[in-house]
Parts: C-alpha cells; sequence; structure tokens
C-alpha cells in the first residue's frame, strides 16, 4: 500500500501525524481544484477529480494524489463540463422564474401552483447536486445517466441528502461572507460528503453484482 505524501517524510504511523497528513493533502488537493476550476467551466470536472482523489488517495491511500487527480480530470473533462452547463442552466433558470414570480399573478392560484413547482424542483436541484460529480466519479455512466442516479440517490438516501445539501447550503454562504475560505473547505466539504456517497456508492455496486460496464470494481471501491 503506497503512503501519503508527508508520510514518505519518515515513519510516522502514529494517530495524530496520519491526521495531519491527510489535512496537508486536502489543502494541496483544494488548491489542486482551484486551478483546475479557473476556465469556471470546468468546476464540474475539477469537482469529480477531486472527489476521486479524496475516495481513492486521501481516504485509501491508493495512488499518488496528482496523478489520481490528473488522470480523473481528464477522464471526466467533457462530461463534467457537460454536466457544469445543464446546472448552471437551471439554477438561472430558477433564480429568472423567481423574480418573474410576482408579475405571474403573487397570491393568485395560478401564482401559488407556480411558486409550488418552484420551489419543488429547487428542492430536487439541491438534493441532487452532493451526488452528481462524486457519481460522474465513481460511475461509467452517460451524462443523462449521472443525472438520473444521483436523483435515484437523493430521494433513496433522502436523510443524508438533506446533510449534505445543508453543508453544501453552509459552504455556500461561508464562502460569500468569507471569500478566501473557497481555499479551504472544498476539499473539507468532498471529505465529510465522501462517508455519505461511499455507502450509498457500496450498497449501490452490491445491488448491481459490480461495476456499470460489467468491468471488476477497485479494491478501494469496496472498503
Amino acid at each position: 500500500m503506497k503512503k501519503t505524501f508527508i508520510k514518505k517524510l519518515g515513519n510516522y504511523d502514529n494517530p495524530v501525524f496520519s491526521r495531519l497528513a491527510k489535512v496537508f493533502e486536502l489543502i494541496i488537493l483544494n488548491f489542486l481544484w482551484v486551478a483546475a476550476s479557473l476556465p469556471i467551466i470546468t468546476i464540474g470536472s475539477a469537482t469529480a477529480a477531486m472527489y476521486y482523489t479524496i475516495a481513492k488517495h486521501i481516504r485509501h491511500e491508493r495512488g499518488t494524489l496528482v496523478k489520481s487527480f490528473i488522470a480523473s480530470f481528464r477522464e471526466n473533462l467533457l462530461p463534467g463540463i457537460a454536466l457544469t452547463t445543464i446546472l448552471a442552466a437551471i439554477v438561472a433558470f430558477l433564480f429568472v422564474d423567481y423574480y418573474c414570480y410576482p408579475f405571474l399573478g403573487e397570491g393568485s392560484v395560478s401564482g401559488s401552483i407556480y411558486l409550488l413547482l418552484l420551489v419543488a424542483l429547487a428542492t430536487f436541484v439541491l438534493l441532487a447536486v452532493p451526488y452528481v460529480f462524486p457519481v460522474l466519479s465513481r460511475f461509467h455512466v452517460s451524462v443523462l445517466g449521472c443525472i438520473r442516479y444521483s436523483l435515484s440517490f437523493a430521494l433513496r438516501y433522502l436523510p443524508w441528502s438533506l446533510l449534505m445539501a445543508a453543508f453544501m447550503a453552509g459552504f455556500v454562504y461561508s464562502v460569500l461572507v468569507i471569500p478566501h475560505l473557497l481555499f479551504v473547505l472544498p476539499s473539507l466539504l468532498g471529505y465529510v460528503s465522501s462517508f455519505f456517497c461511499e455507502r450509498a456508492f457500496r450498497e449501490q455496486i452490491a445491488g448491481d453484482g459490480g461495476g456499470e460496464d460489467g468491468r471488476d470494481i477497485p479494491e478501494w471501491y469496496e472498503e
């Protein structure tokens, strides 16, 4: 089993040093994520790569940090861009519709129904988003398949989904208040979310009897 970057500097296997090693690598990973997200449209690809690196390297010490990130980023570049574009379009649609609501009969029956549908759509999006890029990083699915899986996970594991959605909302609020937290929080959020997502993914893999494309599941997927 390969050791993390810091552990290579010395034979320090005590729990305290191990935790410090993970914190250090999460910081490095966060800077990789920021750099890969600079074109904006690649945020999804960078997020998928960050999650993959957290699950494979930081949590299970497989491979190396930089190589794992780059490999996943390249593999998920195009579908990640597509998903980022779709999610951005949905968010823009929700904002436009929200600001148009007063002009559609605020307080009327039709206006209330419209608002209810808008809130329902926003809720589905908020619950599904935490799964989208982890699913992209872990399963060989199409863009639409990724969205379908994410919605399925969001509803099947509703309590976890609500908790992760709350974490994400807190993350967005914190970054808006203190922008510098963008260099710290994303990888921490990914690390915490991985404990929820990985449990859901293991159950999905066990239910499918293996990978969707029939290939053997890597050992660290099962741990």
